[in-house]
């Protein structure tokens, strides 16, 4: 969770996705409170339909959620050609239905993200 918040006072790229819309929402919303005194100044959409899985090489920064109808389609949404290149370029994806968080692949913020210290 930490490292997810780290991401996004840097403005980098996230991506929510899990099965149910309610906790989809409420988790991107969540993630913006816990920003909070600074503000989200980049895209947000709490819901976007996976037809539109193009808007994750946005060259903003995102915060994103989005619902799939299985595990299965988990796995296809993060083996998808457009996932992959974002992840290269600083997408990182918080999947609620697996409980795992894939962080980008992008060799700077790896650094950033491992260099900033970390609260006991």
């Amino acid at each position: 969770l930490i490292h997810v918040l780290k991401l996004l006072l840097i403005e980098r790229s996230v991506l929510v996705v899990g099965q149910s819309s309610d906790l989809v929402t409420a988790c991107a919303c969540a993630f913006l409170e816990l920003l909070k005194p600074y503000e989200w100044a980049s895209n947000f959409m709490p819901l976007l339909p996976t037809n539109m899985i193009g808007f994750v090489n946005s060259p903003v920064p995102f915060l994103i959620g989005m619902v799939v109808e299985s595990k299965q389609d988990t796995i296809d949404l993060e083996n998808d050609g457009h996932v992959i290149q974002a992840r290269a370029e600083g997408l990182t994806i918080v999947n609620l239905s697996t409980r795992t968080v894939r962080f980008t692949t992008e060799p700077e913020i790896v650094e950033t993200i491992e260099g900033c210290p970390t609260p006991m």
